[in-house]
């Protein structure tokens, strides 16, 4: 979870658990994203929809949003080093589900990039797959 480096009520925690978000204003992406939306917003962790500040269409408007005191933000643990402001904070949230992602592209599809990426994806997992 990204949020303003200001101060906050959620900021002596070392974990903040997903209840403690829930009335929380959010930055959200726009309505048509559909599930995508629903999942960055912890629509399952919710009994109420959630009170969202602003929508965005991009990583900079989100954090611009967050560093302006609009909302909070969730975001996928790996991209808070990615992503590090010095006028944000972020904090690991406990309680989500899981996320997973999916890498799919066009069948024949031959560009060296696409072949690289996929390559790269597919020993990653088999790497982990031995790790784990």
């Amino acid at each position: 979870m990204s949020r303003p480096a200001c101060g906050s009520r959620l900021a002596t925690l070392e974990v903040v658990p997903v209840a403690e978000l829930v009335d929380e204003p959010f930055i959200a992406l726009p309505p048509d994203a559909g599930a995508l939306r629903e999942f960055w917003l912890a629509a399952d962790h919710r009994e109420t929809p959630a009170r969202v500040a602003t929508a965005v269409e991009t990583a900079d408007e989100t954090f611009e949003a967050v560093a302006s005191g609009l909302g909070v933000a969730l975001l996928a643990a790996g991209n808070a080093d990615i992503y590090r402001r010095d006028d944000l904070v972020y904090w690991p949230v406990g309680g989500l589900s899981p996320s997973e992602l999916a890498v799919v592209w066009r069948t024949g599809d031959d560009r060296e990039a696409v072949r690289v990426f996929t390559e790269a994806c597919c020993l990653r997992t088999d790497a982990a797959a031995t790790i784990g």
